[in-house]
């Protein structure tokens, strides 16, 4: 089932904002009610879940897009997130850039092959 006030992010693994950077900006949207931390995902993807206490927070927040900045107290400048509606979200786009990555050298591959064989 999904949480309607849950959202999912993903970070670059060498820009991980800080908790604060992350309550900072999403209580901006709204109430953020859950502890936030970072976990890592298969691919050691870095990541978080975001609790709002309203649905409305939620959708304020995925109007924004799927990338978003946030400013950073620790870094100069902002750190580029990725934001999820639901972890179904999350795991499907990450299929999709694994299979964009591979189907190009999968084909890369069957090409060079075939210039030996010839």
């Amino acid at each position: 089932g999904n949480d309607p006030r849950l959202i999912i992010c993903s970070f670059h693994r060498d820009f991980i904002p800080e908790m604060d950077d992350l309550y900072k900006y999403f209580g901006v949207f709204g109430k953020v009610i859950n502890k936030i931390e970072i976990e890592y995902d298969g691919k050691r993807v870095p990541m978080a879940r975001i609790r709002f206490q309203s649905p409305q927070s939620v959708q304020k927040v995925c109007e924004k897009g799927n990338r978003q900045q946030i400013p950073s107290a620790n870094q100069t400048g902002n750190i580029y997130i990725r934001v999820y509606r639901t972890m179904e979200d999350y795991i499907t786009s990450m299929q999709q850039q694994q299979q964009r990555s591979s189907r190009g050298s999968y084909g890369n591959k069957k090409t060079s092959r075939r210039q030996y064989q010839g």
